[in-house]
Parts: structure tokens; C-alpha cells; sequence
């Protein structure tokens, strides 16, 4: 009886949660987006790439050798990294990802939206030249910083 209670209370307190969200999802949730795509792009693994695009940019690089094939480096990971992070708006955030351990890529920008899919990646190369005039007057926010 007591084992019941207990998951009808979790159960209640999880659809609270949910309920008060409105099912949306949350800047965090960019946050992670963001940094499946720096190790999507470090392991260079176009199925997941492919996963994370917004629909216009699965449409725009289908046949792209970008969004194809699985991991061709699937045992490098992200450890040490710094994360930044504008928000340029609630459905528009843009993330820079440096990680100087990797030999292959050391930084990734990367502009996530919200979709009615929830976040996702905006283009498959996004550069600081494209991100500059979008935050040069957005004071940015160190989401984590690099191990030293």
C-alpha cells in the first residue's frame, strides 16, 4: 500500500511539473541541443545531426553528406568545454561551445530555435560572422566554464 501511495504521489507531483510548463520546452533544453550538436559535429555523426535540424533544414540538406551515416568518430566526447550562451529572444538562442582538448574542432557556434518540434538546430554551419550582428548588444551568459 505504501509502495502505491508513494508512486501516486511522484506520479501527481511529475503531471504537476508538466502541467505547469504547459508542455514547452525550457531554455535548458536549448542548452542540451547545443551541446548534442558540438558532439554530434566532433564524432561527425550525420544520422544525429540529422535529428537535431529544424524540418526547412532537413528539407534544405537531405542529400548532404553532413546529415549521413553514422559516427565516423563515435569515442570522442565533450569533457571540457565552455559553454556561452544569448538569448536572443524566447524561441532563439545562440551557443558558442569551445573545446580546446579536441584536435579536429575546437569551437562550435550554434543558433537553436524553438519549432514546434522543440529545439533545434538552425543550419548545419553556423559561424561567429552570422551569430555577431545578432548579439553584439546582448550581454552573454557563461552557462559552464572549461576545467583548468
Amino acid at each position: 500500500m505504501k509502495n502505491l501511495l508513494k508512486a501516486f504521489i511522484i506520479l501527481s507531483f511529475s503531471l504537476t511539473i508538466a502541467a505547469c510548463n504547459g508542455g514547452k520546452a525550457s531554455p535548458l533544453d536549448s542548452r542540451h541541443i547545443a551541446l548534442e550538436w558540438a558532439e554530434a559535429e566532433l564524432q561527425w555523426d550525420g544520422e544525429q545531426r540529422m535529428k537535431l535540424l529544424t524540418s526547412e533544414a532537413k528539407e534544405k540538406y537531405r542529400d548532404s553528406t553532413h546529415v549521413k551515416g553514422e559516427a565516423l568518430n563515435p569515442d570522442l566526447t565533450i569533457e571540457n568545454y565552455e559553454m556561452t550562451e544569448w538569448k536572443i529572444n524566447d524561441s532563439t538562442y545562440i551557443y558558442k561551445i569551445r573545446y580546446p582538448d579536441q584536435k579536429e574542432i575546437d569551437t562550435t557556434w550554434t543558433k537553436i530555435l524553438k519549432t514546434d518540434e522543440g529545439w533545434r538546430v538552425s543550419d548545419i554551419a553556423y559561424y561567429y560572422y552570422e551569430a555577431k550582428p545578432l548579439i553584439k548588444n546582448i550581454k552573454p551568459t557563461t552557462i559552464k566554464e572549461m576545467e583548468r
